[in-house]
């Protein structure tokens, strides 16, 4: 073939045999495949570890100064091909994380946010004023509370003397970009640590504003009742399959996948949905955001490997250097 023909060209020209030789495939990508050896033998290597063309070439003693210069397949998730199933909006950021350490991101939205209709939530915006606390469970509650806010006409100011708690870093970053300190933060970012949070500030005869998922979990509200507050649960939206989920998740199971990430119950419930046999991710190193999403997983059959300690997008991808990490 052309390399057999290229390598013996080069040594008929005069190079000598030993000359050390390399062939990189897919350079600077996270599929990156390098083969060193002479100009004698590399194409026999490649025929050997059936590395197809298009490949680059390099003849010399640079070839020597690899094991030196070798920083990007030395990058702790190098070549690890991994699912992300966050929302599409929300899925930029962990893959840019991924990809800075090596990762080939493969992006399976599995949920998406679908706002539902508004009518509950403007009367409970329209009776702000009757409310001691509201309480966002999530950045995106958050965001479509203050969208509705301004459809409405108001902003922050409605707020008046209303105390806020937010859950998690996310959600305290989407109150801050409307003007909002959050009051009360939780240091667990999961719902049962918000009654733990509140129970600071003495909310028994409080009226609690909860503006969050339709499908939210009972918890939240069990665990502020039983601080005698009074909860009105407001399902502010859904998650819903994008359309184009299962393609795309087909198309990532037959290139394979080494890692599948889990940032909510709902994304591992809506890829099981999905995915139908939970075989399908045999041999895939499962890793959850937290507890409450391990758990769930747990439920759906999987065996989680990996579990984050600071449940955020940061802390999971600690979580997963760690892993390969130590594995090496």
């Amino acid at each position: 073939d052309n390399l057999h023909r290229i390598t013996n060209r080069f040594i008929e020209a005069g190079r000598s045999p030993d000359t050390p030789a390399a062939l990189v495939r897919w350079g600077s990508e996270p599929a990156q495949r390098t083969l060193t050896g002479t100009l004698y033998d590399i194409a026999a290597r490649a025929d050997d570890a059936e590395l197809p063309p298009p490949v680059v070439l390099v003849i010399g003693d640079v070839v020597t100064l690899r094991p030196s210069l070798n920083w990007f397949e030395s990058l702790p998730l190098f070549g690890k091909r991994v699912l992300v199933t966050r929302t599409r909006q929300q899925a930029g950021v962990l893959s840019a994380r991924l990809t800075a350490l090596g990762a080939l991101p493969i992006e399976v939205p599995t949920i998406e946010i679908e706002p539902l209709a508004p009518a509950a939530l403007d009367r409970a915006i329209h009776d702000i004023a009757t409310y001691d606390w509201t309480a966002f469970t999530s950045a995106n509650a958050a965001e479509l509370f203050f969208d509705r806010l301004t459809a409405l006409g108001l902003d922050a100011r409605a707020l008046g003397q209303l105390k806020i708690a937010a859950i998690g870093p996310a959600t305290v970053a989407a109150i801050k970009l409307r003007g909002i300190v959050a009051d009360a933060v939780p240091t667990s970012y999961i719902g049962e640590a918000l009654g733990s949070a509140l129970a600071e500030h003495d909310i028994s005869g409080k009226r609690v504003l909860l503006p969050r998922a339709a499908d939210g979990r009972d918890a939240v509200v069990t665990g502020l009742t039983a601080l005698g507050a009074t909860v009105d649960d407001v399902p502010t939206y859904r998650t819903v399959t994008p359309a184009n989920a299962a393609e795309l998740l087909e198309r990532g199971l037959s290139d394979g996948i080494d890692i599948a990430t889990f940032t909510s119950s709902s994304t591992v419930t809506k890829l099981m949905d999905l995915i139908g046999d939970r075989k399908r991710l045999r041999g895939v190193t499962i890793a959850a955001i937290g507890p409450v999403t391990a758990e769930t997983a747990g439920e759906h059959g999987l065996s989680v490997d990996i579990v984050a300690s600071e449940f955020t997008v940061e802390g999971l991808v600690d979580a997963l250097v760690a892993h390969f990490g130590s594995a090496k």
